[in-house]
């Protein structure tokens, strides 16, 4: 006799592969229209959910904020990710980046008040460089030999020098805009980025088939 699945194991299937994607942010809308279009599709369980089910039974989606993205992925916790090159930098995480997916481009930049008598960076020694990217920052300073005094801020970074919080900042852009607007100008581009799939070495080798049919779909 042929035995049938049972409507729990339906309800509950092994989920072989986990993807963690951004919660929110300027990427997190793009992302999931690149799953929706993959084929996956994401099964969303209300507005607060944490982990979401996509049609393929056999893969599950994880919301996290996109600077965690690169360290779950690189624990275990997830399989795959996708987030910014600029978070796997950040963060200095053990994962592999699979492939560029060829959006959400922007510069993570150093730049100064338009008014500013700083013109380059060796001009920032001893200076205050506030950041969202303090581990980034501090590699890029070290790598041209310049000790400035790094201020980590958790967001409106564009404001600090207006504020007398820092003489410079280390941020992301894609236009410039919001630099034009709050007077500031680029003495220097720290880093290039744009959105990456990444994944968990281990993984890549336990469930490479699964990964592979992932990566060839997005």
């Amino acid at each position: 006799m042929t035995k049938k699945n049972s409507p729990a194991s339906d309800r509950n299937p092994v989920f072989n592969i986990r993807i963690a994607i951004p919660n929110k942010g300027r990427i997190s809308v793009p992302i999931r229209e690149l799953i929706e279009k993959s084929g996956l599709g994401i099964i969303d369980n209300g507005d607060r959910t944490l982990i979401a089910r996509t049609r393929d039974k056999h893969v599950e989606i994880l919301y996290a904020r996109p600077i965690d993205i690169p360290e779950y992925v690189a624990s275990g916790v997830a399989d795959l990710g996708i987030t910014g090159h600029d978070m796997v930098i950040e963060r200095g995480s053990d994962v592999k980046e699979l492939l560029n997916l060829g959006f959400g481009s922007a510069s993570v930049v150093l730049a100064v008040p338009d008014d500013s008598d700083i013109n380059e960076p060796g001009d920032l020694d001893n200076r205050r460089v506030s950041t969202e990217f303090p581990g980034l920052t501090r590699r890029y300073f070290k790598k041209i030999g310049v000790r400035p005094v790094i201020v980590p801020v958790g967001g409106a970074c564009e404001a600090t020098p207006s504020l007398g919080i820092s003489d410079a900042i280390v941020d992301i852009s894609s236009s410039g805009t919001t630099l034009r607007q709050n007077h500031l100008r680029i003495i220097d581009t720290v880093l290039k980025t744009s959105t990456y799939l990444i994944a968990n070495p281990r993984s890549c080798i336990n469930k490479k088939e699964k990964i592979d049919e992932i990566h060839l779909a997005l």
